[in-house]
């Protein structure tokens, strides 16, 4: 359960223009709060710490924060834009657990090619870091010692898109992202990923239709699941972390009336892993009707 709301209050200027394409920049404070509810996997209920506190506000937090975008779309082999931003989280106080209170800072660009009138490529890179204001790093054999540095992680993210319209009605998209998160102190929950997707966006007078697919494969290089080497039953070694994950996504959708449309949304949701508290399957389907004034 999460719901949020996000605040922007900045500026943007006009630097050039090429016929109807702009080139602007823009720059300007961010706040932002996110309201999440913390259940428990096994049980369903919000969840509870060890010592019996209510902690299900744990990932509830306010941020504030600035930002700033340049992008250039006057180019004539299609548009690039770099942005930047330095925003601090403070997560809501709960007892007995470590404060997910966090500075983030992020640089990243893109640039897309229009290779023809109806084929595009896109590329994008982003570098952000998230520093912790008071969780410790574990070592590298997972133990979690006072005298550790304080937790900080630091992304790279590359991600490439290929975009294709068959006809007017029809959009395509191929899209791969790698991602290798280091954990600065000691390794220890350093992770690649690499995920895969693809979508297809058809749109008619009255009827749309959307279908999407993506596979990503996560592994830890140095992290135990359970952060344990050892599995305390039997003292045999505990596997490094892994996920693999498959999730479907279907909509469709149909003008209905003169006051909206009915919406048919479906979800598959497969995740397999060695880690038992987060090997599942998830299906989802609902029907709704959405009015649009």
């Amino acid at each position: 359960e999460e719901y949020g709301a996000k605040v922007r209050i900045g500026g943007e200027w006009v630097l050039g223009r090429r016929k109807s394409r702009e080139t602007t920049i823009y720059a300007g404070p961010v706040l932002a709060y996110d309201k999440q509810i913390y259940f428990d996997r096994d049980t369903g209920l919000q969840n509870v710490s060890s010592a019996g506190g209510n902690i299900s506000d744990r990932y509830t937090y306010t941020s504030a924060g600035v930002e700033a975008r340049y992008r250039n779309r006057t180019v004539r082999f299609g548009e690039f834009s770099f942005s930047a931003s330095v925003v601090q989280r403070n997560y809501k106080e709960v007892p007995n657990v470590s404060s997910l209170d966090a500075l983030l800072y992020r640089f990243g660009g893109d640039v897309e090619f229009e290779l023809t009138r109806r084929l595009s490529l896109d590329l994008d890179y982003a570098y952000t870091v998230r520093d912790y204001d008071n969780l410790r790093a574990r070592n590298r054999d997972a133990s979690l010692l006072p005298g550790n540095d304080l937790l900080k992680y630091a992304y790279n993210d590359l991600g490439v898109t290929l975009r294709a319209e068959p006809t007017e009605r029809l959009t395509l998209y191929l899209d791969y992202d790698y991602t290798v998160r280091d954990d600065v102190f000691a390794g220890y929950n350093d992770y690649t990923r690499h995920s895969y997707r693809i979508r297809a966006l058809w749109s008619g007078r009255r009827t749309g239709l959307r279908l999407a697919a993506r596979y990503r494969d996560k592994s830890y290089d140095n992290a135990f699941i359970f952060d344990k080497p050892v599995n305390p039953l039997d003292n045999s070694p505990n596997p490094h972390k892994s996920y693999q994950t498959l999730q479907i996504d279907f909509r469709a959708e149909r003008q209905w009336g003169g006051l909206g449309k009915l919406v048919l949304e479906y979800r598959l949701y497969n995740q397999e892993t060695a880690d038992p508290r987060y090997d599942y399957d998830r299906n989802r389907l609902s029907l709704s009707y959405r009015i649009e004034r």
